[in-house]
């Protein structure tokens, strides 16, 4: 699973014609003053990692002033949010909102599923823990899609009045397409921020696609590396030497992750790295490596990285090596 920053994420909503909020990526608390300015002053500073849940991590903050964005900035560079290492913050412009709702489509299981909630801002977990009827969750045929009519049902359920109701089913119909464009695994949106003023903006955005899905997204793509690619933690060095090679050797792939155990596991097919893995556990082994070969010719080249790296692993003492065999 490839997981894309806030600003990746809104860069491609925004060009497919979605509201979101102007907002820029920053390096250091200077700059990040600067965006600050340009935004005429007051702004949202927040860590710019594949995550959710950075409003309770303190990684969201808000600023009144540049030099209060600055300091934000200041707190969270360098720091660790679930894991990742924050090198960058977002500066992007505050939203008058009046209300706050949940969105969001999974494809964690099939068929697809959306899930609506008047509650937004809030972890979704949480919301569907104290209140579980405001949490409404729908399955989508795959060949009938999401149409506006079931979005309106939808946020029927919800409890969303009239009022806003056109609006949120148009919004809901067309972000599901961009989530297929997208091959995405999931898209959260939350915030859905109902503005002041009668609009919708997408306040908070983050989406994961599935990185067999790269090669149709290039841009996507360059800039991947294994820290995006582990949804729980930062990747290390030999994990990411391995997506480095990835990606420099097309026409194979390689999947590379580190466990806690003592043995390393290479093997050819996801089946046969499934079915190893249980057995090896079955035996009462801990894995430690698990290299996966994709069966396609530039593989063989991509499974030296991998091999390498599995081979100067600490604490490794033995390596079980295992494929598929067809006729």
């Amino acid at each position: 699973m490839y997981t894309l920053t806030e600003n990746q994420t809104k860069q491609w909503l925004a060009a497919r014609g979605f509201l979101t909020p102007k907002g820029n990526p920053a390096a250091t608390p200077d700059e990040a003053a600067e965006l600050a300015s340009a935004l005429g002053g007051g702004a949202v500073v927040k860590a710019l990692v594949p995550t959710g849940r950075r409003g309770k991590a303190g990684a969201i903050r808000m600023a009144a002033a540049p030099d209060e964005a600055a300091a934000a900035a200041a707190s969270m560079i360098g720091s660790t949010v679930h894991g990742f290492t924050v090198e960058q913050v977002y500066v992007e412009a505050q939203v008058g909102i009046a209300d706050e709702l949940y969105l969001g489509f999974s494809l964690d299981s099939f068929p697809p599923r959306v899930l609506a909630s008047r509650h937004g801002g809030v972890d979704i977990e949480e919301t569907h823990r104290t209140d579980p009827a405001a949490v409404v969750v729908a399955e989508i045929e795959p060949r009938h899609g999401l149409s506006i009519a079931d979005a309106e049902a939808l946020w029927r359920r919800a409890g969303i009045n009239e009022s806003s109701l056109d609006a949120l089913a148009t919004l809901t119909h067309d972000l599901y397409d961009a989530f297929k464009e997208a091959e995405a695994v999931t898209l959260e949106i939350n915030p859905l921020a109902v503005t002041r003023d009668g609009g919708l903006s997408l306040v908070g955005a983050m989406m994961a696609i599935d990185e067999n899905g790269l090669a149709r997204h290039p841009d996507w793509a360059e800039n991947a590396d294994g820290s995006l690619i582990a949804a729980w933690r930062q990747f290390n060095e030999r994990e990411l030497r391995v997506a480095a090679a990835n990606r420099e050797i097309k026409g194979g792939a390689v999947r590379y992750t580190e466990l806690d155990g003592d043995i390393g596991l290479l093997v050819g097919g996801g089946g046969a790295g499934l079915l190893q893995h249980d057995l090896m556990l079955a035996a009462g082994g801990g894995q430690r490596t698990t290299p996966t070969l994709t069966p396609a010719p530039a593989s063989r080249r991509n499974s030296r990285p991998s091999s390498t790296r599995s081979s100067t692993t600490p604490t490794l003492t033995a390596c079980w090596s295992a494929s598929t065999i067809s006729n």
